[in-house]
């Protein structure tokens, strides 16, 4: 995918999130909330809304005439440069995780954002408001007109909120008899051998997201907990791209 320059849409988190897990944003005049954000490519997502054995399509309303069907919801954590990216993929019902990534000082740091971006093409991207504000500049050209940028506080992206959002997940192909701390540990498993602090973080905001939204299934385990459900968890790298500028794609077609 090709990654175009224009004007981004800063908007905040809306009034729906959890209190403690998907904490908004001060709402900023004129700019849509999380929920406009989705509703501007998939169709409003109702607290009412049924979620028992939809497919992720048919809960986001992608059936809409002009709507398109695939959902890219991406969160980013940044600190100390240590860089963690988390993105879910609705088409799949799949959420890829960054292997984690230590970045240089300076412009370089915007590299690897750049390149998930360009592998991911997201419609929704969440970062929080201080990561926003050291990269505001770079994210207005980089990320295309059509992905709108959603503020989230920073306690969304804190450390304490991880254990909580992967007590309320299941993954397809677990056990139903397992236990939580089964579960947890399983889904540990799946990240990362060495998981840096912004990757838990920015994957604990995305289910955040995903909870707060309703853009995930349920399912009800042997327990009687009702749990979020996805198809699986992934890892990706960037050490297996080629990066290219337009000028030097000219000149291979040559």
């Amino acid at each position: 995918p090709k990654m175009s320059s224009g004007a981004t849409m800063a908007s905040t988190m809306g009034g729906r999130g959890r209190a403690s897990g998907a904490e908004c944003a001060s709402p900023r005049e004129g700019l849509p909330s999380l929920s406009d954000a989705l509703a501007l490519t998939h169709g409003t997502v109702t607290d009412e809304a049924e979620t028992d054995g939809m497919s992720p399509r048919d809960r986001l309303g992608g059936q809409q005439e002009g709507k398109d069907e695939k959902l890219v919801v991406m969160t980013i954590a940044a600190q100390r440069h240590s860089l963690g990216v988390a993105a879910y993929v609705s088409e799949v019902a799949e959420i890829s995780l960054l292997d984690s990534v230590q970045v240089p000082g300076g412009e370089e740091d915007f590299q690897p954002i750049a390149l998930c971006l360009e592998l991911h093409n997201p419609n929704v991207l969440v970062i929080s408001e201080s990561v926003y504000r050291r990269i505001k500049e770079w994210l207005e050209e980089a990320v295309p007109e059509e992905c709108k940028i959603v503020l989230a506080k920073a306690l969304m992206f804190h450390r304490s909120q991880v254990e909580r959002n992967l007590n309320e997940l299941w993954v397809s192909g677990m056990s139903q008899e397992a236990e939580k701390d089964e579960r947890k540990n399983y889904i540990l498993s799946l990240l990362p051998t060495v998981a840096s602090d912004q990757l838990l973080c920015a994957f604990s905001a995305l289910l955040s997201v995903l909870y707060a939204q309703k853009l995930l299934g349920t399912v009800e385990v042997l327990s009687g907990e009702k749990l979020h459900m996805v198809q699986s968890i992934t890892q990706f790298n960037l050490k297996d791209l080629v990066y290219y500028d337009i000028p030097t794609l000219s000149a291979l077609q040559i």
